[in-house]
């Protein structure tokens, strides 16, 4: 802290010196104080699906931003409108910085079980770039591969990535398998969310 404090030369006024000392004492210690809060209370949105998403075939890259969901929970004083998975809303919002991205859902096999298929389930940090063919560039890819055995009882996944995001750039959740003898869903109740974890000029996460 930086704080002003008498001078053996100004004695006459050390009781207002004193005092605006003291006001500037105050001032830093809120400032700390909403920064500590801050780093409990990170900007963050959850997006809850409200529906089965059925008929996932395999060898197909499904985009699970095509989910019907709700949002359960947005402290980003956006409104429900901003969310993770909407086009750039999210980080638009919030501006450039580090965001922590995460997926939790159940996906379960429709019938048959191919023996040991794998489950792959990605985030990926997307930006505009017009000259692309599809509008955007992938920037970073973070995901989990499970294996499910013949039991039909179906995968349970969980799992965060972190990205260093600019404002527009939004975040894909995407899922694949390789489930031949029969097409997979994604339960109800898969939630998606983002949180935004520091500011793009701190030099580490606090």
């Amino acid at each position: 802290m930086s704080l002003d404090c008498p001078q053996e030369a100004n004695l006459a006024a050390v009781a207002k010196q004193l005092h605006e000392t003291a006001v500037q004492a105050e001032e830093q210690i809120a400032f700390a104080e909403q920064q500590m809060r801050a780093a409990v209370n990170l900007p963050t949105v959850v997006r809850t699906s409200t529906a089965n998403f059925t008929g996932i075939s395999s060898g197909t890259v499904q985009d699970l931003n095509q989910l019907t969901v709700a949002t359960t929970f947005d402290n980003t004083t956006g409104g429900s409108g901003f969310g993770p998975q909407l086009f750039g809303g999210f980080t638009q919002f919030l501006g450039a910085g580090l965001y922590e991205v995460g997926l939790t859902c159940t996906v379960v096999a429709s019938g048959a079980v191919t023996d040991n298929s794998i489950r792959q389930f990605l985030i990926q940090q997307r930006r505009p770039d017009p000259t692309a063919l599809l509008g955007e560039v992938v920037i970073q890819t973070s995901g989990i591969v499970l294996f499910e055995s013949n039991t039909g009882v179906g995968v349970e996944a969980s799992f965060v990535g972190e990205f260093r995001a600019e404002p527009g750039d939004r975040f894909a959740f995407l899922f694949y398998h390789e489930n031949v003898g029969s097409t997979v869903t994604v339960n109800s109740g898969a939630n998606l969310w983002a949180s935004k974890i520091s500011e793009s000029t701190l030099t580490r996460v606090l």
